[in-house]
């Protein structure tokens, strides 16, 4: 089987490809005996958009357990230090940070295409699901859109990062 280089062009000829340009057998890769893999590879990418509800969730679990811990460890070194608020507000958009990179790196790798894609959707869930705790115990819209929005951009950078890095 000959499959051609270039995307989306069915033929490996003498002939000039899609694009205009002239396409000989130099730019084919020859896969004698390999149908199954190339058929692999092309089904794999509808199986990972199939699974990625599945693959946000968990990582969406992993990525609160993870802001649980690194919370409970931002409790002790405030209670240690004496650390002001403003500190400790730095702390929690470092942890939201760390935990949507977690996030977004397992997405990115367990997706494997559009890896950034899926990196900012898990931050983007992340905030979602967070402002609705928010709201939902009373901590919501207090006037402080700065903070929101910093909150926001902690976790779609997080996300985007942690998938850029798989």
């Amino acid at each position: 089987m000959i499959l051609p280089v270039r995307p989306f062009f069915a033929g490996c000829s003498d002939t000039s490809d899609r694009w205009g340009g002239h396409m000989d057998r130099t730019d084919c890769i020859y896969l004698e005996g390999r149908e199954n893999e190339v058929k692999n590879m092309a089904t794999n990418s509808s199986a990972n958009s199939a699974a990625g509800p599945g693959v946000l969730l968990k990582t969406l679990m992993l990525s609160y357990v993870v802001t649980v811990v690194l919370m409970f460890g931002l409790a002790f070194v405030l209670y240690k230090m004496k650390l002001n608020s403003s500190q400790a507000a730095w702390g929690v958009m470092l942890i939201y940070f760390l935990s949507c990179a977690l996030g977004g790196f397992i997405a990115g790798k367990k997706m494997g295409s559009r890896r950034l894609l899926w990196g900012i959707a898990s931050g983007l869930i992340y905030f979602a699901v967070l402002f609705i705790l928010s709201l939902a115990v009373g901590s919501g819209l207090r006037g402080d859109m700065q903070g929101i929005l910093t909150a926001l951009a902690a976790c779609l950078g997080g996300g985007a990062v942690g998938a850029f890095l798989s």
